[in-house]
């Protein structure tokens, strides 16, 4: 009786051992095939990937003489003097404007959320109001690497009440306007700033002032319909 157990227990062990000595031989296996020279089992890139800086007719990236382009973008309007951009003469939609080492082109005001400007962690706006966006473009002269966008924008209404950027829940797409712009000299931006104004809001009466808190409090300022 104590024989056929021990019998049992021998041969239950051994078969334990085939086991685990098969699981061993199974992962060096595996490994010795993960560590080889073999190029294959490297990570290729996509066949649709193409390396930034390739030719349009060479997608390996390799250089063929051909540079990426990119789009020039429009010149500015012929900029006007600060004198021309005043609360009492306001300076057109869509003019550009001389400040110091800088220029302030004005491009359009909108709807934020009626152009997709919103980003996804944007607030919503009071009851009665909605996000206006006033969509703009900077170029600057001056001598420093790298300087920040010095205009402070806000929103006067037809009725005279202001609106500034900080009382308010909008927060725009950054990929569609980025925060803030930054220059080095002859360098070109684009951004924009994000009111909360009542719905009813008149912009053919409405302006557009931007404060040059850099330049001694000095204020452009723009229609907010063309």
């Amino acid at each position: 009786m104590h024989e056929e157990a021990w019998k049992s227990a021998a041969a239950w062990a051994l078969a334990r051992r085939a086991i685990v000595v098969t699981v061993f031989v199974g992962l060096v296996g595996i490994g010795a095939t993960g560590c080889g020279d073999d190029d294959s089992a490297a990570p290729q890139p996509s066949p649709s990937a193409t390396t930034l800086g390739a030719s349009d007719g060479d997608p390996s990236g390799s250089d063929s003489g051909d540079s990426q382009t990119t789009a020039t973008p429009d010149p500015f309007p012929t900029p006007l003097p600060a004198t021309a951009a005043t609360s009492d003469e306001p300076a057109p939609l869509g003019a550009a404007v001389e400040a110091g080492d800088w220029v302030l082109h004005t491009v359009d005001v909108v709807d934020a959320d009626d152009a997709g400007l919103l980003a996804p962690i944007s607030g919503f706006p009071a009851p009665g109001h909605r996000f206006i966006a006033v969509r703009y473009e900077l170029a600057y002269d001056g001598d420093l690497d790298r300087a920040a966008d010095p205009f402070l924008p806000r929103f006067v209404d037809d009725a005279g009440d202001t609106f500034d950027v900080f009382r308010t829940t909008c927060v725009l797409d950054t990929a569609q306007a980025p925060q803030p712009v930054e220059l080095g000299p002859g360098g070109r931006g684009a951004t924009a700033a994000c009111f909360e104004v009542p719905t009813a809001v008149d912009l053919e009466s409405a302006t557009v002032a931007f404060e040059h808190f850099l330049d001694g409090g000095g204020e452009l300022w723009f229609a907010a319909a063309g």
